[in-house]
Protein backbone atom coordinates (compact mmCIF):
# COMPACT_ATOMS: atom_id res chain seq x y z
CA UNK A 1 0.00 0.00 0.00
CA UNK A 2 2.86 2.55 1.30
CA UNK A 3 4.63 1.58 -2.58
CA UNK A 4 1.56 2.65 -4.44
CA UNK A 5 1.18 5.53 -2.46
CA UNK A 6 4.80 6.75 -3.44
CA UNK A 7 4.20 6.09 -7.31
CA UNK A 8 1.40 7.60 -7.26
CA UNK A 9 2.44 10.91 -5.29
CA UNK A 10 5.84 11.07 -7.66
CA UNK A 11 3.40 10.00 -10.86
CA UNK A 12 1.23 13.05 -10.30
CA UNK A 13 4.39 15.52 -9.35
CA UNK A 14 5.88 14.66 -12.52
CA UNK A 15 2.80 14.97 -14.75
CA UNK A 16 1.48 18.44 -12.54
CA UNK A 17 5.44 19.48 -13.41
CA UNK A 18 4.71 18.52 -17.44
CA UNK A 19 1.36 20.16 -17.11
CA UNK A 20 3.30 23.64 -15.47
CA UNK A 21 5.67 23.99 -17.89
CA UNK A 22 3.12 23.69 -21.75
CA UNK A 23 1.43 25.88 -20.12
CA UNK A 24 4.08 28.55 -19.13
CA UNK A 25 5.49 28.28 -22.77
CA UNK A 26 2.14 28.55 -24.40
CA UNK A 27 1.28 31.29 -22.08
CA UNK A 28 4.82 32.98 -23.27
CA UNK A 29 4.73 32.47 -26.65
CA UNK A 30 1.07 33.78 -26.87
CA UNK A 31 2.36 37.43 -25.31
CA UNK A 32 2.11 40.14 -27.82
CA UNK A 33 4.73 43.23 -27.81
CA UNK A 34 2.90 45.91 -28.48
CA UNK A 35 4.86 49.17 -30.01
CA UNK A 36 4.13 52.60 -27.59
CA UNK A 37 2.99 54.81 -30.18
CA UNK A 38 3.82 58.92 -29.20
CA UNK A 39 6.59 57.70 -27.18
CA UNK A 40 9.77 60.23 -26.30
CA UNK A 41 12.53 58.49 -26.94
CA UNK A 42 14.65 59.21 -23.70
CA UNK A 43 17.25 56.81 -23.52
CA UNK A 44 18.32 56.01 -26.76
CA UNK A 45 21.78 57.51 -27.47
CA UNK A 46 23.36 58.92 -30.84
CA UNK A 47 26.06 57.54 -31.77
CA UNK A 48 29.41 60.04 -32.04
CA UNK A 49 30.08 60.68 -35.98
CA UNK A 50 33.99 59.04 -36.15
CA UNK A 51 36.44 61.93 -36.45
CA UNK A 52 38.43 61.86 -39.62
CA UNK A 53 41.12 64.22 -38.08
CA UNK A 54 44.09 62.35 -36.77
CA UNK A 55 47.22 63.22 -34.64
CA UNK A 56 50.13 61.07 -34.32
CA UNK A 57 53.17 61.50 -32.10
CA UNK A 58 56.92 59.54 -33.12
CA UNK A 59 58.98 61.87 -30.38
CA UNK A 60 58.51 61.48 -27.71
CA UNK A 61 57.42 58.38 -26.19
CA UNK A 62 55.68 58.00 -23.42
CA UNK A 63 57.50 57.63 -20.14
CA UNK A 64 60.50 58.44 -22.16
CA UNK A 65 63.73 60.10 -19.92
CA UNK A 66 66.18 62.62 -21.41
CA UNK A 67 69.37 64.05 -20.29
CA UNK A 68 68.36 67.12 -21.95
CA UNK A 69 66.59 70.39 -21.57
CA UNK A 70 65.49 70.86 -25.08
CA UNK A 71 63.79 67.90 -26.43
CA UNK A 72 62.42 67.70 -29.73
CA UNK A 73 58.69 66.64 -30.40
CA UNK A 74 57.57 65.03 -33.91
CA UNK A 75 54.72 63.23 -35.57
CA UNK A 76 51.75 63.71 -38.49
CA UNK A 77 48.67 65.42 -38.53
CA UNK A 78 46.50 66.87 -41.08
CA UNK A 79 48.21 69.09 -43.71
CA UNK A 80 48.46 72.94 -42.73
CA UNK A 81 47.15 71.76 -39.26
CA UNK A 82 47.76 74.41 -36.24
CA UNK A 83 49.48 72.27 -33.02
CA UNK A 84 49.77 73.93 -29.76
CA UNK A 85 52.41 72.16 -27.46
CA UNK A 86 52.54 72.92 -23.70
CA UNK A 87 55.28 71.63 -20.77
CA UNK A 88 54.65 72.58 -16.96
CA UNK A 89 57.39 75.54 -18.33
CA UNK A 90 56.59 76.57 -21.86
CA UNK A 91 54.94 76.36 -24.82
CA UNK A 92 55.25 76.52 -28.48
CA UNK A 93 53.09 76.76 -31.59
CA UNK A 94 53.77 75.52 -34.80
CA UNK A 95 52.17 74.41 -38.01
CA UNK A 96 52.33 71.17 -40.12
CA UNK A 97 53.84 70.79 -43.30
CA UNK A 98 52.19 70.21 -46.71
CA UNK A 99 52.56 66.02 -46.09
CA UNK A 100 51.09 66.71 -42.36
CA UNK A 101 54.49 66.32 -40.76
CA UNK A 102 55.65 67.89 -37.79
CA UNK A 103 58.71 69.01 -35.67
CA UNK A 104 60.06 71.44 -33.17
CA UNK A 105 62.03 71.88 -29.89
CA UNK A 106 60.35 72.50 -26.53
CA UNK A 107 62.29 72.99 -23.22
CA UNK A 108 61.59 70.88 -20.67
CA UNK A 109 61.66 71.75 -16.40
CA UNK A 110 63.19 69.20 -13.99
CA UNK A 111 61.99 65.71 -12.92
CA UNK A 112 58.55 64.46 -14.24
CA UNK A 113 57.27 66.85 -17.57
CA UNK A 114 53.74 66.75 -18.49
CA UNK A 115 53.90 67.61 -22.26
CA UNK A 116 50.48 67.84 -24.04
CA UNK A 117 50.42 68.27 -27.83
CA UNK A 118 46.54 69.95 -29.03
CA UNK A 119 45.82 69.78 -32.85
CA UNK A 120 43.40 71.93 -33.95
CA UNK A 121 41.99 71.12 -37.84
CA UNK A 122 40.81 74.31 -40.18
CA UNK A 123 36.68 72.30 -39.40
CA UNK A 124 37.10 72.90 -35.75
CA UNK A 125 38.05 68.96 -34.53
CA UNK A 126 40.57 69.17 -32.17
CA UNK A 127 42.69 66.35 -30.66
CA UNK A 128 44.95 66.08 -27.71
CA UNK A 129 47.85 63.23 -26.64
CA UNK A 130 49.79 64.14 -23.06
CA UNK A 131 53.11 62.15 -22.56
CA UNK A 132 54.94 62.16 -19.81
CA UNK A 133 59.12 63.42 -20.15
CA UNK A 134 61.27 63.36 -17.25
CA UNK A 135 64.71 64.85 -17.44
CA UNK A 136 67.77 63.90 -15.63
CA UNK A 137 71.24 65.04 -15.58
CA UNK A 138 72.37 61.36 -15.18
CA UNK A 139 74.63 60.27 -17.97
CA UNK A 140 72.59 57.11 -19.34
Amino acid sequence: MKKERLFLSVGALVIGLIVAVVAFYLYQSAKVISPQKNRPLTNITKPTPKSTFFLSLTEPRDEEVSNKRVITVSGKTEPKVTLLIYTQDSEETAISSNDGSFSTTIAIAGGVNKLSVTAASPNGEIQTIVRTVSFTSENF
